[in-house]
């Protein structure tokens, strides 16, 4: 049989290219055959040359161009490309290999032109950074003829993106292939057992293997936290939870060491408050003293440590974390030792045979199960599912934070105080306090903030879930107080930015902090993860003003027969009255006091006249929402949410527009709005991810909280 070279005028043309290729005369090509397989039938040959030439008696790969694949032709039995040679196929660049065997195939990002990969085709409407561009003679992206708002797709300005999903209320939209809009494409509440729309997906967010990442789930803990104040410490320690579904009821459980202490049912978008017996943490500790939280159906879950704010002045509240959204590295942030009252890191296992290591920074206090420890010093331990390890601070001024904790399963971590003033000092000034004359001081730590002190609390997010951006937008001015926000390193060497500059923040190593006091809203940036807190001020700050020495008589408002300060009757125990008394006051003010104790500060018209600290977590920019469900309780005299978010942002309240409701700017394109808002359960949601803070006063209380958050994994934290 002869063979016949087939290659003059042959071709493979670069599919939308227009471009043809012609292959050289094949007499001049290096083809290497690929040694010698003889036969005398076709089923003699292997599949690398499946057919026998009888005239040679040799197996060849081809007899013909149809024999050979896309690129290729036969040559003397071979299929083969000009070696070096190139050409367009379809969006790919094909390069003859050196032994003209085969291609080295690239998949351009853009165009192909000649065998080569180009950004795009000369004259073509191309996407370029989400906005139009032109692409110019050369194959390069050129000139914008076109800013998009929403995104570019094929040239043209989008909506969104073809095929990328959301989730409104509980159908899911799909973009068109267009990106002209989202269509709806299925209700999630029809799925089989009544799933929720989470990121696009019709999903069972109780399922055990739930990979969403935020603060509604199925399964919390929590812990009655410990407190400074008898009062409080004795005063009902409630969950309240709600469900965040819209069409079928939650069943929720609440148990104690394993045991299940009550359950209900509760409708879609409502509430339930779990009123609970003191089971609280007490100084340092190791033992079983937390809650489990279980749920059928998603909901959102709070403590309040107390509920109740009538004769009860030391409270705050946590918005809970559920089980999948826990880590097994935190860092902690946290409020220094006042002296009588301490600080504390409170963390509570969810699974048995739990090992976790604890590295302090600071003097701590031992207590039953729990040695005393130094900075530097690493207690290990073992723990099962509702134990609480409790750690607190021993000495004035001792401080857990950049204290970090590592355990082998997940842990919900708290951090707290008994009581502390905030501003936790006041200047010293020629060794005494400048608005206390009669306390003599050698530091600023030694002079007390404003009255009055108050019980902190909240739940920590794990390290990994730490950004590099926050918005610190000031809680709703009571008068001329302001909010201190605390910011702590996780890795050496951080460099942190205010916008605008309203201080000088030096480069902080890891579990380094810097207290920033002022009335102003601004945005923070590090060069590396961070965490922010928020701490609201006493009700009499912001100056502490003294009143004297306590060597005087004054009248009072009593409780009788109790004896405590009252300022009517819901202010006394049943059975009581409030009635004028004669008592030992402050020489200068007229206060009550006690003898041979310092004149408290006293109240002055220009500080706040409501509240009193509170410590709310910040939420990187990163962990943002465009939705939340959230919760604000009905024990509180004035109750407020501060939003914040990017200038365009169109944002909604349980369905009305948020847009005229004077937006305040604060820097980098974010503007800020406080709002007061109603008891109950609410949603807000935005056309982009925005921040929520729910917080509120009453007469020497406070409390707050994010509105909700994701927490997914955002770096990899320190070992």
């Amino acid at each position: 049989m002869l063979l016949v070279p087939v290659w003059s005028g042959c071709g493979s043309s670069g599919a939308g290219t227009g471009d043809e290729v012609t292959f050289t005369s094949p007499d001049t090509w290096n083809i290497d055959a690929g040694g010698i397989s003889p036969c005398n039938a076709q089923d003699m040959c292997p599949p690398e040359k499946p057919f026998c030439d009888l005239d040679t008696n040799q197996c060849v790969q081809c007899f013909d161009n149809a024999n050979c694949s896309t690129g290729l032709i036969c040559v003397q039995g071979v299929c083969a490309c000009n070696p070096g040679s190139m050409h367009c196929q379809g969006n790919q660049a094909w390069v003859c290999q050196a032994d003209g065997r085969g291609f080295d195939k690239e998949i351009c990002a853009g165009d192909c032109q000649g065998g080569v990969c180009v950004a795009c085709s000369p004259g073509q409407l191309t996407c370029s950074n989400g906005n139009v561009a032109l692409c110019d003679a050369n194959g390069n992206l050129g000139q914008v003829v076109d800013i998009c708002t929403d995104g570019c797709v094929d040239g043209v300005c989008t909506t969104c993106f073809p095929s990328d999903a959301r989730c409104v209320e509980d159908n899911v939209e799909i973009c068109a292939a267009d990106g002209s809009g989202y269509v709806f494409d299925r209700d999630c509440s029809d799925e089989p057992g009544g799933q929720v729309c989470i990121q696009g997906q019709c999903l069972d967010p109780c399922s055990g293997d739930f990979k969403f990442f935020s603060n509604v789930g199925c399964e919390y803990w929590g812990v009655d936290l410990d407190q400074a104040d008898a009062d409080s410490h004795g005063s009902p320690f409630a969950f309240v939870v709600s469900n965040v579904g819209k069409e079928l009821p939650a069943h929720v459980t609440v148990l104690r060491a394993g045991v299940p202490i009550d359950e209900v049912d509760i409708g879609p978008e409502q509430l339930h408050i779990f009123e609970l017996a003191p089971y609280n943490v007490d100084g340092s500790m190791q033992g079983t003293r937390s809650y489990q939280i279980k749920s059928d159906r998603p909901i959102i879950a709070y403590q309040f440590n107390p509920l109740e704010n009538v004769m009860v002045y030391s409270n705050d509240a946590s918005l809970l974390l559920p089980l999948n959204s826990l880590g097994t590295q935190y860092r902690v942030l946290g409020w220094p030792d006042l002296g009588s009252w301490h600080g504390y890191v409170t963390i509570v296992a969810t699974r048995d045979n739990t090992e976790v290591s604890v590295k302090v920074t600071s003097m701590t206090l031992g207590g039953a199960g729990v040695p005393a420890l130094a900075p530097g010093d690493v207690h290990t331990t073992t723990m099962q599912a509702f134990e609480v390890l409790n750690i607190e601070t021993n000495g004035r001024g001792q401080d857990l934070s950049g204290t970090t904790i590592t355990a082998s399963e997940r842990v919900a971590v708290f951090s707290g105080h008994e009581a502390s003033y905030v501003p936790k000092e006041s200047p010293c000034s020629g060794g005494v306090c400048s608005f206390n004359p009669t306390e003599t001081c050698e530091s600023d730590i030694d002079c007390i903030g404003p009255c009055c002190a108050d019980h902190l609390e909240e739940q920590l997010i794990p390290e990994a879930a730490w950004g590099t951006t926050y918005i610190a937008a000031r809680s709703k001015p009571r008068k001329f107080e302001g909010d201190v926000w605390r910011i702590i390193a996780s890795e050496d060497g951080t460099t942190v930015n205010l916008s605008p500059s309203l201080a000088v923040v030096p480069m902080l190593n890891a579990g380094e902090v810097f207290d920033i006091d002022t009335d102003s809203s601004f945005v923070i940036n590090a060069d590396k993860p961070i965490l922010v807190g928020q701490f609201l001020q006493g009700q009499n700050a912001p100056n502490p003003y003294y009143g004297g020495v306590c060597n005087s008589e004054g009248t009072a408002m009593l409780c009788t027969p109790s004896g405590r300060w009252c300022d009517g009757p819901p202010w006394c125990l049943p059975g009581e009255e409030c009635v004028e008394s004669v008592v030992t006051a402050c020489n200068i003010s007229g206060t009550p006091c006690l003898i041979d104790q310092h004149c408290s500060d006293v109240f002055e018209s220009t500080d706040a006249g409501i509240g009193d600290p509170a410590f709310i977590m910040s939420v990187p920019v990163q962990q943002l929402r465009d939705d939340y469900i959230f919760l604000v309780p009905n024990k509180y005299l004035e109750d407020y949410l501060i939003l914040y978010a990017k200038v365009g942002t169109s944002v909604s309240l349980d369905g009305q527009s948020l847009d005229n409701q004077g937006w305040t700017t604060i820097a980098d394109g974010w503007q800020y709005l406080h709002l007061a808002v109603a008891d109950g359960v609410h949603r807000l949601t935005g056309t982009n991810t925005f921040g929520a803070v729910v917080h509120g006063y009453d007469q020497y209380v406070s409390y707050g909280y994010p509105a909700g958050m994701n927490i997914s994994t955002l770096v990899s934290p320190n070992p």
